[in-house]
């Protein structure tokens, strides 16, 4: 039993020894740890100061270019294609033929209408003639003028049939790519080329219904385009619909695009911007310097040799910046670059030349 005492007694004063040397251990590491936490340099950032800028009240959407007039080309009978006599990317005036169905056997029998409705008129001039002698009855004149009418309803209706296996331009302007080839059989309403007057472009965009008030025809548009280059264009509203759509309440609006067109192509999509009011000065501030999050957007404001996370609401882009609403005050400075590594009371250092 005195033995068993004894083991015990030696391991709780090994486990004391162990905890002791562990506890050493730690202090001189935390210690170590806080003077190298001491030791490194604070966080170095970029601030710029809150001003105001007039700022034109914009509303920026996505618009989609129209031509003044563009459809798509399709025969209304079925048939094979006889000819086709244009080319691709052709311009074409307006009633110029572009392709013909076979149509050999219609011809044919046009031919044979106009003969039938040649010889019945003649036949009923004859007996209109003879009737005031009393040779031919006045039945019989009735009943030939009806022959006749009757024929050349029948040419017109075989002469409509052989002008739709004549496909022409509805309109003057440029051609895209044909869809079909000679000998090919078509349908009727079956695509074969698509045409388009681009002498006048247009954008449609739609507004929502808290400003459709405020949008009106004779306001300026600006379409912008970023491909290889930036592009832009200016426009005039010709035109705002006076219903809403019922699901988005959604207002249509279409603006006609000054030229010149270069690089504007009917169908593209463009970012649109339209003033809703005059100039008036605003806070702005750089993008750049906004910390986007779900919950809320927010900057650092630099107060004291330390940044405070505020929240800010913000409202339209213009260009570079950004519109706030409310979270800031001028004369405020703000973190500009170097957000990454911050956050609320956090000490930092100001980059040279700032």
């Amino acid at each position: 039993m005195i033995n068993l005492l004894k083991r015990r007694g030696g391991k709780i004063a090994l486990a004391a020894v162990l905890i002791i040397v562990l506890g050493m251990f730690w202090l001189h590491y935390s210690k170590k740890n806080s003077a190298n936490a001491m030791a490194a340099p604070s966080t170095i950032v970029k601030l710029m100061t809150v001003t105001q800028k007039n700022v034109s009240n914009l509303f920026t959407t996505i618009g989609t270019i129209k031509a003044l007039q563009g459809t798509s080309i399709s025969s209304t009978v079925d048939g094979k294609i006889a000819s086709i006599q244009f080319t691709s990317g052709q311009t074409v005036k307006q009633g110029q033929v572009l392709f013909t169905l076979e149509n050999e056997d219609l011809a044919s029998t046009v031919r044979q209408d106009r003969a039938k409705y040649a010889y019945d008129e003649v036949q009923y001039q004859r007996y209109a003639k003879l009737g005031p002698l009393g040779t031919v009855s006045i039945s019989s004149i009735d009943q030939q003028k009806s022959t006749m009418e009757q024929s050349k309803a029948q040419m017109e209706h075989d002469a409509a049939l052989l002008n739709k296996t004549i496909i022409t331009a509805p309109f003057t302007g440029t051609l895209g790519v044909v869809q079909v080839s000679i000998g090919q059989y078509v349908t009727a309403g079956q695509a074969i080329v698509t045409i388009e007057d681009n002498s006048s472009l247009f954008v449609d965009f739609y507004i929502p219904e808290r400003i459709r008030d405020a949008v009106k025809v004779g306001n300026t548009v600006t379409a912008q385009s970023k491909q290889s280059h930036v592009y832009k264009w200016m426009g005039m509203v010709q035109a705002v619909d006076p219903s809403m759509d019922n699901d988005a309440r959604n207002v249509l609006v279409r603006a006609e695009i000054k030229p010149p067109y270069e690089n504007l192509v009917p169908g593209m999509y463009v970012d649109i911007s339209t003033p809703l009011s005059s100039n008036k000065p605003t806070l702005v501030i750089p993008q750049q310097a906004v910390i986007y999050n779900p919950y809320g957007d927010s900057v650092f404001v630099y107060e004291n040799g330390k940044v405070i996370q505020r929240p800010v609401v913000l409202d339209q882009r213009v260009n570079e910046d950004i519109v706030v609403l409310s979270g800031l005050k001028v004369g405020e400075k703000i973190v500009i670059s170097g957000q990454q590594k911050l956050f609320s009371g956090m000490a930092v250092e100001i980059a040279k030349g700032n």
